[in-house]
């Protein structure tokens, strides 16, 4: 067979389930970017990128580097000094179609594929009770999974990006290990170019600063007497000591004046005030939260002091400190990652239902993604992972992922034709050693990540390591025991139905009729390289193995 031939017989199988799973990805990620987490907005972006260019990468630039090594086999060169011409192997005949079989390591080549329909798919297929026994272990941690995701808890330290080793981590274990205590936070209430001297605002201003009933103090999550107002030590100055004194609007700036210039404290003060033509646009004052012992806690006390200055009526007042910083995102971590994975799942859907064109199909596959999302939020949570930044980021991967293993047997399922079992066996035996060497090169790859010391490798080591288990798990093993159950017909009724449709689709791409060139539509069994063609339907792709 001709190289462009080859090459369009490659296209026409791997195009498909490339396309089907850059888009779903690409989508996921940036559907994922519509989150308020600037962090994992950014990274979505990018990663929806990355997906793109990597898919047009795969579909020009490999393919014609794949085009050029196939020429340089045909031409007997060697691979990689191409300059020199090999000599057939000892032995070796035109008849023999068995020479030049084995790789470089003596192993003969399609051992993969055979144990994966020969053993593997006939093991899962052939036993009820294994299946029973299979998709009871899925049900039983799903369900175990769901139960450890309601207990996923916030959790974000600054010390998480201290180098191991130095001395902020030395300080920062010692404290953990013999002390125990969270740093106590000191917030600031800041107000702003307001009318301090009317009388109803110095009302409002008692009842946010009163330090027996104001709003602050009657905070829960205030700490008592810590608070350090100008405001109340301006009143003691003139002798105001019930919430109903007031300040004559004619005096107050004068009063302020003499307090500010004359007295001790009001020199300790007057730093926390800030005049303009001899009157008050902003002013602070200092106070603390009692000890807290969970992030969710800081959380909550954050809202709470919000809502407390609020209910003040003080116009433009608000209360910040630097903790408040991470405290934001912290307090909406969870939704965004429960509203991300949703989104992600939803498109990841929609797209599988256009381009594939079956309700059930689609379905069967979020059913894999959908429990390998689940599973994985529980397994965090069993890990002591907790949620936050570092985690969102890598549970972002986990729909673009594992939607790789579920997608490629679902569309080589309805490619196929035969029966369920025939079909679900070809899809296993055609793709199994595809998903199977990407799944674990992506493990190899990260391997190195889980001996490092630093909490962001960790966190993203465990996540990813879980997540190519979880989706080679759900793709390989339940996909396609729910398709042998309930899957929905081929798209073809006989094989002869899927190698016309496929060598119109070559023909057109070589620009030339199938007629008059001879296209291999009658073979009924035919081996190319990496690219098998047989009655079970659309064979192993090649390309596919490289996406993934």
């Amino acid at each position: 067979m001709e190289i462009k031939e080859r090459i369009a017989r490659a296209l026409s199988r791997a195009g498909t389930s490339v396309t089907v799973t850059t888009l779903t990805n690409s989508c996921a990620f940036f559907v994922g970017s519509l989150t308020e987490t600037l962090a994992l907005r950014y990274f979505a972006y990018w990663a929806g990128m990355g997906i793109i260019f990597d898919f047009l990468l795969q579909t020009t630039f490999f393919v014609a580097c794949l085009t050029y090594d196939a020429r340089r086999q045909q031409a007997k060169r060697c691979d990689v000094l191409s300059c020199i011409e090999t000599s057939p192997l000892p032995g070796a005949h035109n008849h023999d179609t068995s020479a030049g079989r084995e790789n470089v390591c003596g192993i003969e080549d399609g051992v993969l594929q055979r144990f994966f329909e020969r053993k593997y798919a006939r093991f899962i297929l052939s036993r009820w009770y294994v299946q029973a026994g299979l998709m009871s272990i899925a049900v039983g941690v799903f369900m175990l999974c769901i139960f450890g995701t309601t207990r996923l808890t916030n959790e974000f330290d600054i010390s998480y990006f201290y180098m191991p080793g130095s001395r902020a981590y030395k300080y920062e274990q010692a404290d953990n290990e013999y002390f125990e205590m969270r740093p106590e936070i000191w917030y600031y209430i800041f107000t702003g170019d307001y009318d301090y001297a009317d009388r109803d605002n110095q009302l409002a201003m008692n009842r946010l600063f009163d330090p027996d009933n104001g709003a602050i103090a009657s905070d829960p999550y205030y700490r008592d007497e810590s608070l350090r107002s100008w405001y109340n030590n301006f009143r003691e100055f003139a002798n105001l000591t019930e919430p109903q004194q007031l300040f004559s609007p004619e005096d107050y700036y004068p009063l302020l004046n003499q307090y500010l210039t004359t007295t001790e404290m009001g020199n300790f003060f007057a730093k926390n005030i800030v005049m303009e033509q001899e009157r008050m646009i902003a002013t602070k004052s200092i106070a603390r939260f009692v000890s807290l012992e969970t992030n969710e806690d800081e959380v909550d006390a954050m809202h709470s002091l919000r809502n407390s200055v609020d209910s003040a009526g003080v116009e433009d007042a608000f209360a910040f400190g630097s903790p408040f910083i991470y405290l934001e995102g912290d307090s909406i971590i969870k939704d965004e990652a429960v509203k991300s994975a949703l989104l992600s799942l939803t498109a990841v859907f929609v797209v599988t239902l256009v381009l594939v064109g079956h309700l059930y199909a689609a379905s069967i596959v979020l059913l894999g993604v959908g429990f390998s999302v689940i599973d994985l939020l529980g397994f965090m949570n069993f890990f002591d992972i907790n949620l936050n930044t570092v985690s969102v980021i890598s549970l972002a991967l986990a729909v673009g992922l594992t939607i790789d293993f579920s997608a490629h047997i679902g569309l080589v399922f309805m490619s196929s034709v035969g029966n369920k079992r025939e079909r679900v066996e070809a899809a296993l035996s055609h793709l199994g050693p595809a998903l199977m060497h990407g799944g674990f090169t992506t493990i190899l790859i990260i391997g190195v990540l889980g001996f490092s010391e630093s909490y962001v490798f960790n966190v993203f080591f465990k996540v990813i390591l879980m997540i190519i288990s979880l989706g080679m798990f759900h793709g390989m093993v339940i996909v396609p025991i729910v398709l042998h159950w309930i899957g929905p017909e081929s798209y073809f009724s006989s094989a002869d139905e899927a190698r016309n449709e496929e060598n119109a689709f070559v023909a057109k791409m070589l620009n030339r009729n199938s007629s008059n060139r001879g296209l291999t539509s009658n073979n009924n069994d035919m081996r190319t390289g990496d690219v098998i063609i047989d009655d079970g339907g659309i064979a192993g792709e090649k390309l596919a193995d490289d996406e993934t």
